[in-house]
């Protein structure tokens, strides 16, 4: 009788999250809007609903902070203190 040891998966290496900074908000009639640095380059003016890097989307935004999602991830990006 041969005994054969079960196939393994190659193990997986997991993808480096992405690094969101809020730099400002800025609050009007609908709600803030923030300024978001992703990466190390990329500067945006995002709302609530709009995706960024690797699909994470922003799922709130307040004075302070914003909450990303990618569905799987959760990341919140804090507004630095001065």
């Amino acid at each position: 009788m041969k005994i054969e040891a079960a196939p393994t998966e190659p193990a997986k290496l997991e993808e480096p999250r992405p690094i969101f900074a809020l730099l400002a908000t800025i609050k009007g009639a609908n709600g803030y809007s923030a300024v978001i640095r992703t990466g190390e380059t990329e500067v945006r003016v995002v709302e609530v609903g709009d995706t960024l890097q690797d699909g994470f989307k922003v799922k709130s935004l307040e004075e302070s902070r914003a909450v990303l999602s990618d569905g799987r991830d959760t990341i919140v990006a804090n507004r630095p203190r001065s």
